[in-house]
């Protein structure tokens, strides 16, 4: 039965563990659930069954998207200057530190509260 398997996706950890941030965090949540992997569908998700309202998830999204916006052009970009061998050596650490802090980030929201 499909709602069977909708329950236990809906019981799962991670969908509980964003469950409680939402609640408590409420839109900030949705915004930097944009640095994890893995746990922005839930996040987003559970914003959804909680009939999170349009007036606070709509900004949540479009600050999260441009968080994302900039991580993709900073990382994405000194990868690609790297790879075409143009990159100065401070882009490298600028792009090394973005990818640091999403992780630390990423780490600390999947992190059992």
């Amino acid at each position: 039965d499909s709602r069977q398997g909708l329950a236990r996706q809906l019981d799962r950890p991670t969908m509980r563990r964003a469950e409680q941030w939402i609640g408590r965090w409420g839109a900030p949540v949705v915004s930097l659930g944009f640095l994890t992997v893995g746990v922005q569908t839930a996040i987003n998700a559970t914003a959804g069954l909680l009939n999170m309202p349009l007036r606070r998830y709509v900004p949540a999204l479009v600050v999260g998207a441009l968080i994302w916006a900039t991580v993709y052009v900073t990382v994405g970009m000194a990868v690609i200057e790297a790879a075409l061998g143009r990159v100065p050596w401070w882009w490298a650490v600028v792009g090394l530190a973005v990818l640091v802090g999403i992780v630390a980030v990423s780490r600390r929201l999947r992190a059992p509260q």
